[in-house]
């Protein structure tokens, strides 16, 4: 069922027919890059999100990440998970049941969600419960808890009114300054382990390289088939696939 909507004065389609969101979602997803997205702001880093860039740069970016999330790359990530799960939500989630204390679920799973970013993202393991202080965490949770007042105010506010407020993105540019200067010295000490990392940024590493091979145990049925259609569409597309150093700590 497909219905029509506005946000602020702008309308909308919305599509709820299962079959039309499959072929706009993955079958033909290359051809529908004129989607929603964050405005310019000027900001290095925010302009080259996948979110945020569109046409062809969209098309050479999705090109060049597109084999970070193949099923055999993702199925490596499993054990990282459940380790997080095991070691930083079960034990503490136990902990407030022994000391019958309240839990808070929002900081608690988010406290997961940023532990499990890291660790199959970065590589790097942290624990955000018992440790608040370490810069992947600290610099990090302020893009967990986004204020809902700046989403409202980018989607209904007109131009000439954010600007008068100063109000360019729902991020925070220091934030992802700080992020950027994080990763930028990881960058640094794993430039000559690229070829061993399994995690998101290895992969992105190697697409500065040149592009990526695919995974040699990638499923070629089921879903993954349409990653072997996409070749074609992958191989037709600017000889020049590398991700710039911004490109990278964008994603």
């Amino acid at each position: 069922m497909n219905t029509s909507i506005f946000e602020g004065s702008r309308p909308l389609i919305q599509v709820g027919d299962p079959e039309i969101i499959k072929q706009v979602l993955v079958e033909d997803f290359r051809l529908f890059n004129t989607k929603i997205r964050i405005a310019n702001v000027g900001h290095p880093i925010i302009d080259r999100m996948l979110v945020s860039v569109r046409g062809e740069q969209w098309r050479r970016m999705r090109s060049a990440v597109q084999p970070a999330f193949t099923t055999a790359r993702t199925r490596r990530h499993y054990p990282l998970v459940r380790q997080c799960v095991a070691q930083q939500l079960v034990s503490v989630l136990e902990g407030y049941a022994r000391e019958g204390r309240p839990c808070d679920l929002k900081r608690t799973f988010g406290c997961y969600s940023l532990s499990v970013i890291n660790r199959t993202a970065f590589g790097i393991a942290t624990d955000p419960h018992s440790e608040p202080r370490h810069p992947f965490v600290r610099t990090a949770w302020p893009l967990i808890v986004l204020p809902v007042w700046k989403l409202l105010a980018l989607q209904v506010l007109p131009e000439r009114v954010l600007n008068a407020i100063g109000l360019k993105s729902i991020f925070n540019e220091k934030t992802i300054d700080n992020i950027c200067h994080n990763l930028k010295g990881v960058l640094k000490t794993r430039q000559h382990l690229v070829e061993n990392s399994t995690d998101f940024l290895g992969v992105f590493m190697r697409s500065k390289l040149g592009p990526n091979e695919p995974e040699p145990n990638d499923d070629i049925d089921g879903e993954n088939s349409l990653e072997m259609k996409e070749k074609t569409f992958d191989n037709n597309m600017s000889d020049n696939k590398k991700l710039t150093e911004e490109e990278i700590l964008a994603q």
